[in-house]
């Protein structure tokens, strides 16, 4: 790029214009104009009473040299040189970039162009290297005015002192002579100028070797008679031969050098300054400069001090006003309060008086009820202790009592263990079966799977391996039935979560069988049996969820049960949002019942109906005096369909407009899914609902236009349920039956094109008009929309209106087919990529245990927040959950970000086949966490093409299960973690690359499995806190949050509890802490206290609030692996935290931003610092934002993205 630019400009003149303020360099520039000079475009504006006629400065120069300037923190009147070192530094490279986009703009076009800015002498040095890049022939126009003149201008103009002026004149005229070297140059003085224009512009272009002026020309005559004037001199003093005292004469000496190169016809400079005396007259300026320096700071700390003293002077006059103004009204008090005083001290000497008499009449009082007291009490003492001898006997026999009530309790106790062993010992038996289903061979595992689904759908009596274990966990329900009241609400309880599994697996018998291990099982009943009731609640609800999809048939308003006299009466609004424009010919019950799903199934949006009525013959020519509050748009003479809505659509007043065909039924919750779209995604231009059939069958889900110009109607007679048809895509087109779209894109598009009169192909070609406009065709499927197919224009394409269907299709190709031939397929082919317009996109396939609970837990919010930043990266992201169900409202976010989800029976029994098929689509398989990756990573190694598979463990679960067992001394749990170090090694052999949230953690990896691809990618993307915001006086109380089905956080505050809230008491006794996550189990409810609040699981909202109130997040985990996600969800949060080392793991630089302590004394200490001290909490706030920006912000995100994903 600079190697074109250079040759572009090469050899080019440049005429730098070099002289100090105040010294006439832009009469002098202005003349360079009259010799063929361009002075580039945009030009400084001239200033009144100061340039009247002009700077002639270029203001791109001058904003580039005010911003080296500011680079090297000096301005146009500093006095220290800045060095060429400085000038040619890589601090300036922004700048140094511009000057040459600036230079090989303004030589494009020319052959000589000329600059001048007075600021260009003392920065010559990083211009000339620009100069030398592009090639440049660069001379010099050096312009110099007597010393004493620019004094005293610079004194009246600017106040500038004349040992400043003069140093800033011997600074510009020093560097204007040496900088230049051996270049081309012509020197000339303002003061002959002005008095020899014609003259000394002859001689600049023999110096400079330009053109000469043209004194025929009208420039050269407007600048000698009117441009150059005396008024252009506004100080004027005599030559060098008349001497000032106040200049010294090194100045003149300086000032003569230059008067002679003005009339020498050396122009080698370097050797016209290598004589003694101009070193003399330099060296004697540099020592001149230096006072002047000095003299200049001194001049402006005086002035600093007079403004100062001006200013205190003031102030002493006001206070002393004050004081005078005080001392009066305090006298006047005085007197008054004296007086005051000794009335009141009259009156208390009275009332002391009375006082002390009521006194000694009280004390009699007094003394004669105490004594009478004394009486009663020693009476009252002898009851009460003939009271405590009858309570201790009563408490023996009470003793007696409670030892035959325990030695019951004991043999209860008894029976009670006897029946918990006789139950341990069918629960061995039954895991030793399990154990042996789940070692049998793989033929068999196959054959179990086939007797199991006959067992659910056909055969509910047959006998099995698994029924078997059903029985017995049936018999140890009957078994452990016990009387209590409670258990018996738990055995009911329990049931029904028993009947909630058996329901979910009859309804999905593939996924549920697909899933069955001997360890899962084993969870299973251990949950369903021996858990809490919150847990076993919590655990089978998220794996057995009960069904939350259920197919609906629409709503249909049929014309055989609506009366032609029928009457209708809309809403009326003042502030219309959506026109819906319905175009009727006839047909007037069609009509009737299009409106009657209208007024039903709309609501919430302000709206207006508009019936386009193409001249009817029926009852619809007077439709308006039965349907209330509809507008009719009707022209003189049927026009046909496509005119007909041009017309009408220009009648409407919403923001967006419905085009909706009278053969159709909307249903509930239509209107708001397609407006939102609209409203939120400013790059749609089209959008359009599900099309469905009158029995429910899907009709479009979205239109594919192939390169023949002919249309698919995508999912046609399939199931509207399936999950390829529930998510937000873009589409080639929308079916016309009913699309929406802004009024103005409508208006600047001119509406449907008019060669396709009278209909078909129209909605199409507005499709592909919006596209190349910039704008998406996008499909809804959360709005649906009964289309009665056929009604308007019948199917016979032979005939009537339908025949310019095919007419149409040859003057659409005609119209698009460069489009059509570089953006579409051919008929029926790559249709995964066509349904949805990826081909240009990269897919990526996210694998995981379920749709993200991005509300609910760490995992899934990250998980959510990188699907989020890879849609707005352009890729094409598709999500399988490993338990392939629809959790809402999960599944229907993703789906509405434009992810597909794989649910549902049909996706369970068919993945490995979708994958199969679709393979050589896909760029990157996104696997999660180890046990999930399993199900799937053998199948995917297979695939041809494969994809680039890409493994994210979350957390090392063999590092943080190993740290679980010795935290708890449990060698079952250690036995769990090297089961867990075998599998996740296994995994990392057959993906391609792996991440994990911390940098310890891929050290590990690294460790343990050197040639494994690993790197640390963000766990989250956060937004900016404002911690501002943070008012340490207007917060109390401490936060944990963490959800308890992830064992370290139920760890973690029971020894927080129990370890570090008593310390914190001592010193802050209301001192509160809120406990939120979800499936809290009992052990965390009981710690309510007085100062332990368990809320629960709160929503985004409530949690959101909770982090406003409180003052420190405390994070005490004992063991864990990984970033935390509630580490960095305090972070975003503004709050100050609290946590241990296994807490701030993986977090670069951690005691920066938080206080870290492992026991329960250190951690007590540093919460109240924090809990006490605003300075200390604010000492950490302040680091957030530039930790976050540099560890967890959109753009570290984005470069995960494009490095794997995009790239």
């Amino acid at each position: 790029m600079i190697k074109n630019m250079t040759e572009s400009v090469e050899g080019k003149r440049i005429i730098v214009v070099l002289g100090m303020h105040r010294s006439g360099t832009s009469a002098i520039t202005r003349g360079l104009q009259v010799l063929g000079a361009d002075l580039g475009p945009d030009l400084m504006p001239a200033a009144e009473g100061e340039n009247d006629k002009g700077f002639w400065e270029d203001m791109g120069v001058y904003r580039i040299n005010e911003r080296i300037l500011a680079a090297l923190g000096s301005s146009w009147d500093g006095l220290s040189e800045i060095s060429i070192e400085d000038l040619l530094s890589s601090k300036l490279e922004d700048e140094r970039r511009d000057a040459i986009d600036l230079l090989t703009e303004r030589l494009a076009h020319v052959d000589t162009y000329a600059f001048k800015d007075p600021r260009t002498v003392n920065l010559l040095p990083f211009w000339q290297s620009i100069f030398s890049e592009l090639k440049l022939d660069d001379r010099y126009l050096i312009v110099v005015r007597n010393p004493k003149s620019v004094v005293d201008s610079l004194a009246k103009r600017n106040g500038f002192s004349t040992a400043k002026s003069l140093c800033l004149w011997g600074r510009h005229t020093c560097n204007s002579l040496e900088y230049i070297g051996r270049k081309r140059y012509s020197a000339v003085d303002y003061d002959l100028f002005l008095a020899s224009p014609r003259t000394e512009l002859y001689r600049i272009a023999a110096d400079l070797d330009v053109v000469e002026p043209d004194e025929k020309s009208q420039e050269y005559k407007d600048f000698i008679d009117h441009f150059l004037s005396t008024d252009l001199r506004h100080s004027v003093n005599d030559t060098v031969e008349n001497l000032d005292d106040e200049i010294p004469l090194f100045i003149y000496g300086i000032y003569e050098v230059v008067l002679n190169l003005a009339n020498s016809n050396n122009h080698d400079m370097a050797e016209v300054l290598s004589g003694g005396l101009w070193d003399e007259y330099c060296s004697q300026f540099n020592g001149y400069a230096s006072l002047g320096i000095y003299i200049d700071q001194l001049e402006d700390s005086g002035q600093q001090i007079r403004t100062e003293l001006k200013l205190y002077t003031k102030q002493m006059e006001k206070l002393k006003s004050m004081y005078d103004e005080l001392e009066s009204d305090f006298e006047g008090k005085r007197e008054r309060l004296e007086k005051k005083l000794r009335d009141d001290l009259d009156s208390s000497t009275q009332q002391i008086t009375k006082l002390q008499s009521m006194h000694d009449r009280l004390q009699s009082e007094f003394e004669l009820k105490r004594e009478r007291s004394e009486r009663q009490l020693r009476i009252d003492l002898s009851a009460s202790s003939r009271e405590v001898k009858k309570l201790q006997e009563k408490y023996c026999k009470t003793q007696s009592e409670l030892q035959e009530e325990k030695q019951k309790y004991s043999k209860a106790l008894s029976e009670f263990e006897k029946e918990k062993q006789q139950s341990q010992a069918v629960m061995l038996g039954f895991y030793s079966r399990l154990d042996a289903f789940n070692r049998s061979a793989l033929g068999r595992l196959f054959s179990l799977i086939e007797s199991m689904y006959l067992l659910f759908r056909l055969n509910p009596k047959g006998s099995t391996c698994y029924r078997q274990l059903v029985e017995e966990g049936e018999h140890y329900f009957s078994e452990a039935t016990l009387d209590s009241e409670s258990l018996m609400y738990q055995s009911s309880s329990r049931f029904r979560l028993s009947i909630q599994i058996i329901k979910y697996v009859l309804r999905h018998p593939y996924s549920s069988v697909r899933l069955v291990s001997a360890y899962r099982l084993k969870k299973l009943f251990r949950t369903l049996l021996l858990a809490d009731q919150t847990t076993a609640q919590t655990w089978i609800g998220n794996r057995f969820p009960a069904e939350q999809i259920a197919r609906q048939r629409p709503v249909i308003f049929s014309e055989s049960d609506i009366a032609e006299d029928l009457e209708l009466e809309f809403p009326v609004f003042d502030d219309i949002k959506v026109s819906i424009v319905v175009p009727v010919y006839n047909q007037y019950r069609t009509t009737l019942s299009c409106l009657k799903a209208i007024l039903a199934h709309t609501d919430e949006i302000s709206y207006e109906v508009i019936v386009a009525d193409d001249c009817s013959t029926d009852h619809t020519a007077t439709i308006e005096s039965r349907i209330k509050n509809i507008q009719v748009a009707r022209g003189d003479k049927n026009v046909g369909f496509l005119k007909n809505c041009n017309y009408a659509v220009s009648r409407a007043r919403g923001e967006y407009v419905v085009l909706l065909n009278n053969d159709t039924n909307v249903q509930s919750n239509w209107l708001a899914p397609l407006l939102s779209v609209l409203e939120e995604q400013g790059s749609v231009g089209m959008v359009g609902p599900m099309l469905l059939f009158e029995d429910g069958i899907l009709q479009e889900a979205g239109g594919i236009v192939w390169q023949d110009g002919s249309g698919w109607n995508y999912g046609r007679s399939q199931n509207p349920e399936l999950p390829e048809f529930n998510y937000l895509r873009e589409t080639d087109y929308i079916s016309g039956a009913c699309i929406m779209f802004s009024s103005a894109n409508w208006k600047e598009l001119g509406g449907f094109d008019e060669r396709f009169c009278p209909a078909y192909y129209e909605d199409t070609d507005l499709a592909f008009q919006m596209r190349a406009k910039g704008l998406k065709v996008v499909y809804q499927p959360e709005s649906k929309v009964v289309h009665f197919e056929g009604v308007s224009n019948g199917t016979d394409l032979g005939g009537g209106i339908k025949k310019h269907q095919a007419i149409n299709q040859h003057v659409f190709c005609q119209k698009w087919q460069t489009t059509l031939t570089s953006e579409n397929f051919p008929n029926a082919e790559n249709v995964f990529q066509a349904r949805e317009r990826s081909s240009s996109k990269r897919t990526v396939v996210f694998v995981d245990h379920y749709v993200p609970f991005y509300d609910k837990d760490a995992g899934s919010r990250s998980t959510f927040l990188y699907i989020k930043s890879m849609v707005e990266a352009g890729l094409n992201v598709k999500f399988i959950p490993a338990n392939f169900f629809p959790h809402l409202p999960y599944t229907r976010d993703l789906q509405q970000l434009g992810v597909e989800v794989l649910y549902g029976e049909v996706s369970a029994r068919n993945w490995k086949q979708w994958f199969s098929d679709n393979s050589q689509y896909i760029d990157v398989i996104y696997l999660h966490r180890p046990h999930i990756t399993e199900g799937f990573v053998d199948h995917l190694v297979q695939l041809q093409p494969k994809p680039k598979l890409i493994y994210f463990g979350h957390d090392l679960h063999y590092l943080r299960t190993e740290r679980e067992a010795n935290i708890l001394g449990d060698t079952a749990v250690l036995a769990d973690a090297e089961d867990w170090k075998r599998r996740e090694l296994e995994i990392f052999k057959k993906v391609d690359k792996v991440y994990y949230p911390s940098e310890i953690e891929v050290d590990e990896v690294r460790k343990v499995a050197p040639s494994t691809d690993v790197s640390a990618i963000p766990l989250y993307l956060l937004n900016q806190p404002d911690v501002n915001s943070y008012d340490h006086s207007e917060r109390s109380g401490l936060l944990f949050v963490g959800g308890f089905g992830h064992p370290p956080n139920a760890d973690a505050i029971i020894w927080f509890v129990e370890n570090v809230l008593p310390l914190l008491i001592i010193d802050e006794p209301d001192i509160c802490l809120h406990i939120v996550g979800s499936n809290v189990p009992e052990d965390i409810q009981c710690l309510e206290s007085r100062n332990v609040k368990v809320h629960g699981f709160l929503s985004d909202e409530d949690l959101a609030h909770l982090y406003q109130q409180v003052r420190v997040c405390v994070v005490p985990l004992r063991y864990g692996a990984g970033v935390k996600g509630k580490i960095l969800e305090a972070l975003q949060a503004g709050l100050p935290i609290s946590t241990t080392s296994i807490g701030a793991e993986g977090l670069p630089d951690a005691d920066s931003v938080m206080a870290i302590d492992d026991d329960s004394k250190s951690m007590a200490d540093e919460i109240l610092s924090l809990y006490k001290k605003p300075d200390v909490c604010m000492n950490y706030l302040n680091r957030y934002p530039g930790y976050i920006e540099s560890h967890f912000s959109q753009h570290e995100v984005r470069r995960v993205i494009d490095r794997d994903f995009v790239n």
